[in-house]
C-alpha cells in the first residue's frame, strides 16, 4: 500500500516542524519536463493571481457523486470519484461548492459516514487534492474536543501544501488562534503567507511576532508585509511614539510594502500612504544611518509616480535626506 502523505509528513516532522529542504513526493500533473512547483505554490498562485471561477455543471455533478458515495459508505467509489475530481478541479477552487453542497443536502446525507471518510482522506490518502478535500469537508464539523483529530490536522498543516486548509479548520477550535500562531512559526513558505492572512492579532506576543518575524517567508515578503503592518498595531505604535526597535522593525515592513511586487505598493492606498508619512515624521526623531537614508530615498523615488498625491511624502523625504548631506 502506498504511503499516505500524512505518514510521510509525520516521519519527517520534529518539534521544530519540517526540515528546510522538505517537500512532498512528486506527483503527475501533466507537466513532465517542466520545473516542479514548490509545495503550496499552485494554490498560492491561484489564490493571489488567478480570477476565481465557479465549477461547471459537469464538475459539480462529479463532486456530488463523490460526496454521495462517501455518504453511502462506498469508499472505493468515493476514492475513484474524488481522485477524478482532483484531476479536473483543484480543491482550492472547489471548496465553496463542496461545502455548500454538503450543507444544503445535510438532511439527505449520512453525516457520520462523510466525517469518517474525510478523516480517512486526510490520514490515508497519498493524493494531495484528496487530502485537501478531506480538510475542506472536516471544516464543517465540530471536532475540537478530539485530540487525535486536532493532532492529525496540525501535523498535515506542517506542510506548506496543506497549511491553509489546516488553519481554516483551526479557526473554529477553542484557542484555535493559538494553534494557528504555533503553526505559523513552523512554516516558512506559502504556509506562512496563509497563516499571516488568517491569524488574528489578539495578543502583544502575536503583534510583536508579526512586526519582527511574521513577514519573513521563503516566497516573497511582498505577500505578507502589508498584512503584518495592518495587524501588528502600527497606528497605535506610531501614536504613542516608537522605540528604536519598533522604528527599525517598521522600516523593514515598509520596505517590502512600499516596494510592491506580488501586491500593490501601499503608497497606492490612502491609508498606506498615511502610515508612510507618519513613519517619516517619526524618523526625524532618530539618529539615521546609511541604510535608513537609502530607504527614505527609495520612498521619495517611488512617490514620484503620483506627483500630486504624494507631494507631502516627497517633501518630508527631502528634508530628512538633507541631514545626510550635512
Amino acid at each position: 500500500m502506498e504511503e499516505s502523505l500524512y505518514e510521510y509528513i509525520l516521519k519527517n516532522a520534529s518539534p521544530e516542524g519540517l526540515p528546510d529542504d522538505f517537500s512532498l513526493p512528486p506527483f503527475d500533473d501533466g507537466t513532465e519536463g517542466r520545473a516542479r512547483f514548490a509545495d503550496g505554490a499552485r494554490d498560492g498562485t491561484y489564490i493571489y493571481h488567478v480570477r476565481h471561477t465557479d465549477l461547471s455543471w459537469s464538475e459539480k455533478n462529479l463532486m456530488a457523486g463523490a460526496v454521495k458515495a462517501a455518504s453511502e459508505g462506498n469508499e472505493k467509489l468515493a476514492d475513484d470519484l474524488f481522485m477524478e475530481l482532483g484531476r479536473q478541479v483543484r480543491a482550492v477552487r472547489a471548496v465553496d461548492s463542496l461545502q455548500e453542497y454538503i450543507e444544503e443536502n445535510a438532511g439527505e446525507l449520512n453525516e457520520e459516514n462523510i466525517l469518517r471518510y474525510a478523516l480517512y482522506l486526510i490520514s490515508e490518502s497519498a493524493d494531495r487534492e484528496c487530502v485537501k478535500f478531506g480538510l475542506e469537508i472536516l471544516e464543517l464539523y465540530d471536532i475540537e474536543d478530539d485530540p487525535d483529530i486536532t493532532r492529525l490536522v496540525y501535523t498535515v498543516g506542517l506542510s506548506d501544501e496543506f497549511t491553509a486548509y489546516a488553519a481554516f479548520n483551526m479557526r473554529y477550535w477553542h484557542n484555535g488562534n493559538r494553534y494557528i500562531f504555533g503553526l505559523a512559526k513552523k512554516v516558512h513558505g506559502w504556509g506562512r503567507i496563509h497563516c499571516v492572512e488568517i491569524l488574528e492579532p489578539k495578543t502583544r506576543e502575536i503583534r510583536d511576532w508579526l512586526l519582527y518575524s511574521g513577514y519573513k517567508n521563503d516566497i516573497d515578503e511582498g505577500y505578507t508585509a502589508a498584512t503584518c503592518l495592518e495587524k501588528c498595531g502600527t497606528e497605535e505604535r506610531l501614536s504613542r511614539g516608537l522605540t528604536e526597535k519598533e522604528f527599525h522593525g517598521l522600516e523593514r515592513l515598509l520596505y517590502y510594502a512600499v516596494r510592491g511586487g506580488p501586491a500593490i505598493s501601499i503608497l497606492d492606498d490612502e491609508k498606506g500612504a498615511e502610515i508612510v508619512e507618519k513613519w517619516l515624521d517619526a524618523a526625524a526623531g532618530f539618529k539615521l544611518f546609511w541604510s535608513d537614508y537609502s530607504f527614505i530615498d527609495r520612498i521619495c523615488q517611488q512617490s514620484d509616480k503620483d506627483s500630486a498625491r504624494h507631494e507631502s511624502i516627497r517633501n518630508k523625504c527631502r528634508n530628512l535626506l538633507k541631514k545626510r548631506q550635512k
